[in-house]
């Protein structure tokens, strides 16, 4: 499934409430506290689900998990008790307890969490798989021996630079302009020039090909 950034994250968390057809009275309870968690983290501009479909709580973990939600809330008959919850996030696989009177708190701190993993990963991964070229001519010979990202300087990213990626697609074995890095943008030095038109360089792209 997929691992999104916080920020980016069309659904950012998800309340799973755990219920069980013989505990209604805690069900009331449970419903009633994920509710109230929702109202208040979307107050705070969180973009924020509770999940009371009857799917059974494993198929929502799968679901959401796929999804890329980077924040999972369970709230069952035990976090009802002791006034707590039960909160994972999509970059690892444990679960921590905490109490609700410290959400607010604690879902900063996740967040930040998840970004950090998600870089981490990405920093490993670009340093041992991403190459470098500054022609065309460059490209097209690194991208048949080299799985991998390659970046080399590029004219624009809007609609300006669409007719160079085709370029890039038609002469380089199908290989794609995939973007910019995120979050921080790299960028070109003055005297660098896009690798198909010649044109001043204005960003560093990432080129790779679908296997």
């Amino acid at each position: 499934g997929l691992i999104i950034p916080f920020d980016m994250a069309p659904l950012q968390i998800v309340i799973i409430p755990i219920i069980f057809k013989d505990k209604k009275s805690d069900n009331k309870k449970i419903n009633k506290i994920s509710k109230e968690i929702e109202l208040k983290l979307k107050k705070l501009g969180y973009r924020i689900k509770v999940d009371n479909s009857e799917e059974t709580p494993g198929f929502k973990y799968n679901h959401w998990e796929l999804f890329g939600v980077p924040i999972k809330i369970e709230i069952g008959p035990n976090e009802a008790k002791e006034n707590s919850l039960t909160l994972a996030v999509r970059t690892e696989g444990k679960k921590s307890k905490i109490k609700i009177n410290k959400l607010e708190k604690e879902i900063l701190t996740y967040q930040k969490k998840v970004d950090l993993d998600i870089k981490k990963k990405e920093d490993n991964y670009f340093k041992d798989n991403t190459k470098k070229v500054l022609s065309l001519k460059e490209l097209k010979v690194m991208i048949d021996k080299y799985r991998g990202f390659i970046k080399a300087p590029f004219c624009s990213v809007d609609l300006n630079g669409g007719k160079c990626a085709d370029v890039i697609k038609a002469e380089a074995d199908g290989a794609y302009v995939c973007g910019t890095l995120y979050p921080k943008e790299e960028k070109p030095s003055p005297s660098q020039k896009c690798i198909v038109c010649n044109k001043k360089a204005n960003h560093i792209v990432y080129i790779a090909k679908s296997y």
